[in-house]
């Protein structure tokens, strides 16, 4: 068993906290009005990135000479059952700590991305925030211009979120769905108590029996017993995308002639030339083809039948694609 040591202390005179996670990382926040009550959990936070981020069996034990919060026990535990035992993470030192309460504002984790624009279209939240830093998997400038294109400056909280490795135990690039949203709701949760977010959520996840183990843990995050469980522990609500939003971009934001891909200044055309466009693009072109019984093209095909497809099978598509222009309410996880 692997053993971690978690510690955090307070920098830069007060405006930023930095949490270790001795030996592999050292993490740091500013942008945030973080509280010491808010210290034990964010460093079990912190200390879930070390184990979401392997692909190899790794049981971890977390030393703190300051309690940690036993809430979290529960989601250790689903850590350990998804994984089917692969993976495990033990608190040693813990008691019954409960999240500072918050004002009651709403707070919307706004990426860049096409799901955040979702939420941007369908909710009216006048609080923003997004993160940016190596601790999150680094920041796209392009996501950032476009997130404060869309909201007024002022409104907008731009929180840094660092990290430095020590060790070769780091959060693989490819593992990073592990835990990015995980830690975003901990984060944006600092701020207010309903927390809205872009989770596409894919309703296979609710049972997972069309998933391999693998895939199971990578979505952690995403679960709805995860995230009802994270509100629970923050005593937050958590707002997400409804299934079916996947199904409907085109009418969000994705028509063909205006949509913002992840590069807003290079429009995707997945129809002229699509190993250049962005996963989602693709993956709307080969929704269009499927729903009409149009033939896929070699690449599309390979793309489809690959590791990277992360839509749904030929007759989910068919059944479910043509509610893509109904209006379909988030998804609420209540913890309040």
């Amino acid at each position: 068993m692997t053993e971690l040591n978690v510690s955090w202390r307070p920098i830069l005179g007060g405006g930023a906290w930095s949490i270790h996670i001795f030996p592999h990382r050292t993490f740091t926040i500013s942008g945030l009005p973080i509280k010491e009550e808010h210290l034990p959990f964010l460093a079990v936070a912190c200390s879930m990135n070390v184990i979401l981020g392997q692909d190899e069996y790794m049981h971890v034990k977390i030393n703190s000479e300051k309690p940690l919060p036993s809430s979290f026990i529960p989601l250790c535990d689903q850590i350990m059952k998804v994984s089917n035992g692969k993976f495990a993470m033990t608190l040693v030192n813990t008691a019954p700590l409960t999240w500072p309460t918050k004002n009651g504002d709403s707070i919307l984790l706004d990426s860049g991305g096409k799901d955040s624009r979702y939420l941007v279209e369908e909710l009216n939240i006048d609080e923003i925030m997004f993160i940016k830093g190596a601790g999150i998997a680094g920041e796209y400038r392009t996501e950032l211009d476009g997130v404060l294109s869309r909201h007024p400056r002022e409104h907008v909280n731009i929180v840094e979120f660092d990290s430095w490795d020590y060790t070769s135990i780091g959060l693989k690039f490819k593992n990073r769905s592990r835990w990015k949203a995980f830690v975003s709701i901990i984060l944006a949760a600092v701020l207010g108590d309903t927390v809205c977010i872009g989770i596409n959520h894919d309703p296979r996840l609710i049972d997972g029996k069309n998933l391999a183990e693998g895939d199971l843990l990578r979505y952690f995050p995403d679960s709805p017993v995860t995230l009802s469980l994270l509100a629970e522990l923050l005593v937050i609500d958590i707002v997400i995308s409804p299934p079916e939003s996947y199904c409907y971009f085109r009418s969000i934001e994705m028509n063909w002639n205006t949509r913002s891909c992840f590069s807003p200044d290079v429009l995707c055309e997945p129809n002229n030339d699509f190993s250049r466009s962005c996963g989602k693009c693709r993956t709307l072109l080969i929704y269009d083809k499927i729903s009409g019984n149009l033939e896929l093209t070699e690449y599309e095909n390979a793309f489809f039948m690959g590791e990277e497809w992360m839509g749904d099978s030929v007759s989910e598509i068919k059944k479910n694609y043509g509610m893509r222009d109904t209006i379909i309410s988030p998804i609420i996880f209540y913890g309040k």
